[in-house]
């Protein structure tokens, strides 16, 4: 918990509440941190009756109060990821009257190891095809929240964060925008001018997940603990914080983006291998995923 003080709002990824108090426990020492509001995937009936096992694990924590909240539940993923609820959430904060940040966050669905880090993307394969179905969705759901608020000559923000599980990298050599990156990006333009933040301030896709790291001249998997055998030094770029500003609706931007980086979250603990089989020594990232963090600045009307 000592990294989250520093921040105003978060949002995580895979954070379930079922079946675990994990979630609930983080929640109430947040709240010691001022994080005084939350909203997270719903857990229980609600869950079971729409036909799955777990909840969305999504979370978001907030040192603002919400004017709104609202969430939604994808169509049935694939692999493992069907039994879960993925969706997205949403909540509405009003800095001041008349100042609209519309904060998104999403976790779509993950590709598999037998489709490879880097799918052809010939449209047939079975989780790119349900995770652009899926980012549609988001779209839409997007475009609802924000039509649904009256920001006629207000000023207005959106931002959408969260592992997209889109891979931004052509290759784990060539990090040059991916065909489905392109995808997900002329999606988002529906909505407005959609800035990616973390290529918009490091000039490109940065791995942040199955990153590598040279020793002796050697590659090697930078994390081993959490991540699965399989996915590492698969370099991907999966972790995004996306700015979008509407056009021709009356309204101004509320935020700039001052910085973004990607940030490992350093643990500097033991730990053992996915299933306890193994004790692996020294844990170094709290997540196999990299976080992305940003600052921004109100613009001034």
């Amino acid at each position: 918990m000592n990294h989250a003080a520093e921040y105003d709002i978060i949002c995580l990824q895979e954070m379930f509440g079922a079946f675990s108090w994990r979630r609930a426990k983080f929640i109430a020492e947040a709240k010691n941190l001022g994080f005084c509001h939350h909203f997270s995937s719903p857990v229980g009936m609600q869950t079971l009756l729409g036909g799955f096992l777990v909840d969305g694990g999504l979370l978001i924590l907030s040192k603002f109060p919400f004017a709104a909240q609202r969430c939604l539940t994808f169509s049935r993923g694939n692999h493992s990821d069907a039994v879960a609820a993925k969706g997205a959430l949403y909540v509405l904060i009003q800095p001041s009257p008349g100042q609209f940040l519309h904060i998104f966050n999403t976790h779509p669905q993950a590709s598999y190891p037998e489709e490879g880090a880097y799918p052809a993307m010939t449209g047939e394969e079975k989780s790119c095809k349900a995770r652009r179905q899926q980012i549609a969705e988001l779209v839409e759901f997007m475009s609802q929240c924000v039509r649904e608020r009256n920001c006629s000559q207000q000023q207005e923000s959106i931002v959408l964060m969260g592992d997209l599980n889109v891979n931004a990298r052509t290759s784990a050599e060539n990090p040059a925008s991916s065909v489905e990156y392109s995808m997900l990006k002329s999606s988002l333009g529906r909505l407005g001018i959609a800035q990616d933040l973390v290529l918009a301030h490091t000039g490109e896709h940065p791995v942040t997940f199955g990153d590598v790291e040279e020793t002796g001249g050697f590659r090697k998997p930078k994390e081993v603990v959490l991540t699965e055998a399989s996915e590492r030094m698969t370099q991907q770029s999966l972790d995004y914080i996306w700015l979008i500003h509407r056009q021709g609706k009356g309204t101004t931007p509320l935020l700039e983006c001052s910085s973004c980086q990607v940030n490992p979250v350093a643990a500097g603990m033991t730990g053992t291998s996915r299933g306890g089989a193994k004790d692996l020594g020294e844990l170094l990232q709290l997540s196999d995923h990299y976080a992305v963090q940003a600052s921004f600045v109100k613009i001034q009307k």
